[in-house]
């Protein structure tokens, strides 16, 4: 594969987490504007039943969550939003 067919796979994977961004109501992220992924993937191969929200564009990421629904609600919250 080369540097080329990277970056179109690379862009294919930010195109398909903007998609799914969407469908659960991600915010975008608060620090360069990309779309967010709540995910566990990387979680359950140790056995854990953690999620988290993180943004592929720029690595931000929260922490751990018990539920899927509490990591989106912490990743939709923002400072001014009278939490």
């Amino acid at each position: 594969m080369t540097s080329v067919d990277h970056i179109a796979e690379d862009s294919k994977t930010i195109d398909h987490v903007a998609e799914v961004g969407k469908m659960v109501g991600l915010k975008k992220c608060p620090f360069c504007g990309g779309e967010a992924d709540c995910n566990n993937a990387g979680f359950m191969q140790y056995g854990w039943k953690k999620w988290a929200v993180e943004c592929p564009m720029c690595g931000v990421v929260t922490h751990f969550f018990d539920t899927e629904e509490k990591a989106i609600e912490a990743w939709n919250r923002r400072a001014g939003d009278g939490e």
